[in-house]
């Protein structure tokens, strides 16, 4: 899938560096354990060019695992597209290492074809471990969102939580339909993985310093 044949240009390796640095926040703030930790860019940039052409899949990836120990990989492409033959390579390690999350990073384009054979990943019968199969490209993955100084602490309700929240404001008239909402497609449910019904407790100080808690459910 991604071939070393020459050296990446500068601004390229940057780019994926901080790619790589916010995917491995990423897999952290939503409480995954991750297999290695993120390396200095001198280090990485040196790595990366001594690897050979074959390694060079595996040299990109990022893994980690879930709560329930499954396996999460991260596979950055730094290539001009992504097409069908990064998207067999990907399903090739996913059946060698039983992986069951796929998040795959692109620099700038992904084929009709490749796009078609991702989203069918997650139901293909040869990778029976695959369940989901998350998609961001480089731009998206820049800069950690919950990093940003207007951006207050974001925490992901479980099933538990969200339903005795739900239970104690149906006194107050509040329930999942009349909560504030945030879309998917949002910088920070994205970087937290949320799908549509989960809800996020958020914790904001006010200007006299006292934390006021807020919810939004996602759509």
């Amino acid at each position: 899938m991604v071939q070393l044949v020459e050296p990446l240009g500068e601004q390229v390796l940057h780019r994926l560096y901080r790619a790589r640095v916010c995917v491995h926040a990423m897999l952290r703030d939503r409480g995954y354990t991750l297999t290695s930790a993120p390396l200095p860019e001198a280090e990485f940039a040196a790595r990366l060019h001594a690897t050979r052409r074959d390694d060079a899949l595996l040299a990109l990836s990022i893994s980690a695992r879930t709560p329930r120990r499954r396996l999460v990989t991260a596979f950055f492409c730094h290539g001009e597209k992504v097409g069908i033959g990064a998207v067999r390579d990907i399903v090739q390690h996913c059946v060698a290492h039983e992986v069951h999350h796929v998040v795959l990073v692109h620099q700038t384009t992904i084929t009709p074809f490749a796009r078609a054979r991702l989203d069918e990943l997650a139901r293909d019968p040869d990778v029976p471990s695959v369940g989901t199969c998350e998609i961001f490209a480089f731009d998206d993955v820049q800069i950690n969102p919950c990093d940003h100084v207007d951006v207050p602490p974001h925490e992901l309700l479980s099933k538990e939580e969200a339903k005795a929240l739900l239970r104690g404001a149906e006194r107050k008239g509040m329930s999942r339909d009349t909560l504030p909402k945030m879309l998917t497609t949002d910088a920070v449910a994205r970087h937290f993985g949320a799908r549509r019904g989960q809800i996020f407790r958020i914790r904001r100080p006010n200007p006299e310093g006292v934390v006021e808690t807020a919810y939004r459910v996602v759509v």
